[in-house]
Order: C-alpha cells, then sequence, then structure tokens
C-alpha cells in the first residue's frame, strides 16, 4: 500500500525481503552522508523476516521530538503485550551515574546532540534480551536508529545484526505540532530537556540525521508510517491499521 505524502513515497508492507550483500565499512573513508546511506540501503539486513528467527522480533520506532512515540509505544505494550524499550529513558537513566560514559551522555543530552552509538547499542542489547527472557514476542525500539551511524553500528554488532527486525513504525508529524506538544510537556514538568531552545536543536537534529534514516527504510520496503498530528485515539487508530500484518504473522 503506497502512497506519496509530501514528495516522499511511503509503503506499508513490512519488511518483504532484503538483499543480501557485504557491509561496506565508510570507517576511515571520506565520503557525504547521501552516499553512506546509499551503500547502507543495499547493505544485509542479514536476518530480518528469517522464518523460525529463535530471537524476539524487533520494530523500530521513530519520529520527531514531541511525535507521541513514548504514548503509542505504551498502547502497544498494554494492548498486545509487546515490550517497549526507550533508548531515550535507557540513556536518562544512564546519565546519572558517575562514569565518563554518564558524562558523555549526559553532555549529548543536554546539547541535543546524538549519543555515541557504541553507548547506545550496549543499552538496547541489556535491554532487549531481558525483555526476550521474558518472552515478548515483539520488543518495540523507540528513538533508534537516529543517524546511519546507529545503523552500521546495529548491522555491524555481533550481538544484534542477527534479530530478527520487522521494520520501521514511523509517526509523521508537521514541526508546528511538534513544538507545541514539546512545549505543554515542558510547561508540566514532565521532562527537564523540553525548553524551547533545546527542543528547536533537537528537531533540527531530526530533520539532519533521522529523517535521511526514515527515508533509507522506505526503500528497503520496510517503513511503516503513521500520520501523527491527531489525537491519541485517532493515531492509536492509525497505528493498529499499520500494524496489521505483524500483529496477523503474530498470531499464526
Amino acid at each position: 500500500d503506497k502512497r506519496e505524502r509530501g514528495g516522499r513515497q511511503t509503503t506499508n508492507s513490512y519488511l518483504p525481503g532484503a538483499r543480501t550483500c557485504h557491509l561496506l565499512s565508510a570507517r576511515g573513508a571520506t565520503m557525504g552522508t547521501t552516499k553512506r546511506l546509499l551503500l547502507l540501503a543495499n547493505a544485509t539486513a542479514a536476518a530480518a523476516l528469517r522464518p523460525g528467527a529463535p530471537h524476539a522480533r524487533v520494530l523500530f520506532c521513530l519520529g520527531g521530538p514531541g511525535a507521541g512515540k513514548g504514548t503509542q509505544c505504551a498502547r502497544l505494550e498494554h494492548e498486545f503485550g509487546w515490550a517497549h524499550v526507550s533508548a531515550g529513558e535507557l540513556l536518562r537513566a544512564a546519565r546519572a551515574g558517575g562514569s565518563e560514559e554518564s558524562r558523555v551522555i549526559a553532555d549529548c543530552l543536554d546539547r541535543g546532540a546524538i549519543v555515541p552509538v557504541a553507548v547506545t547499542l550496549r543499552l538496547l542489547r541489556r535491554a532487549i534480551d531481558e525483555a526476550t527472557r521474558r518472552g515478548a514476542p515483539v520488543v518495540v525500539v523507540d528513538g533508534f536508529p537516529r543517524n546511519a551511524d546507529n545503523v552500521e553500528g546495529w548491522e555491524a554488532d555481533a550481538a544484534t545484526k542477527g534479530l530478527d527486525v520487522r521494520g520501521v513504525l514511523f509517526y509523521d508529524v508537521p514541526h508546528d505540532v511538534l513544538l507545541q506538544r514539546i512545549a505543554a510537556r515542558g510547561a508540566s514538568g514532565e521532562r527537564d530537556d523540553d525548553d524551547a531552545e533545546t527542543a528547536r536543536r533537537r528537531i533540527r537534529v531530526y530533520e539532519e540525521a533521522t529523517r535521511p534514516i526514515v527515508d533509507l527504510y522506505a526503500r528497503r520496503g520496510a517503513l511503516l508510517s503513521v500520520r501523527g498530528e491527531g489525537d491519541v485515539e485517532e493515531v492509536w487508530r492509525l497505528t493498529k491499521e499499520a500494524l496489521a500484518p505483524l500483529v496477523g504473522a503474530q498470531e499464526e
């Protein structure tokens, strides 16, 4: 079910297959973001959609800051029994320690920057393992991958590249709505990093670094796109529609 939206083609099919080739490393080479993403688009999605894979299925969830990812992921956890793993929450919890890694995380979060992939992957691997041991049929990873390094790191890491990634659930929300939601959240004291300046930086980073990743997964046929500017119940209805193929596969 392909649609044209805002000049982009999106699809609501979920990972019908993946071409396999050697993952080309960009380390030590000089290349632009576009070239790197083209390499990634043709790189392996190793075990995606392998029938009977022994690992929990993983569903990435992306959207701008304030897109409502956490709210909808909590509904998925409650309604479907899936596990919700928030990369942001893991990082905010980890910043409290006194280690050098904690200081790196704190600095990145305070600047609205993306945390180094090695740090995020360590936290995600632990959380996904715990969810798998609890028997979660699907682990929804909220807020990851956020840039090309995240995708490269995930696909190159021995502990994650064999996981059964089912696609990316993407909440498409206009910038003005994102800013309104972040302002309301900041006024309520829900998050201490929701001031206006940080919000604008986070949206800029999202457009520059994360939006190309959304396009990458669309080219792979792995994007489940949901219009996210409506109220919670409307977005939940659209979320269930987008996820119908995956829910059906779970029930078989």
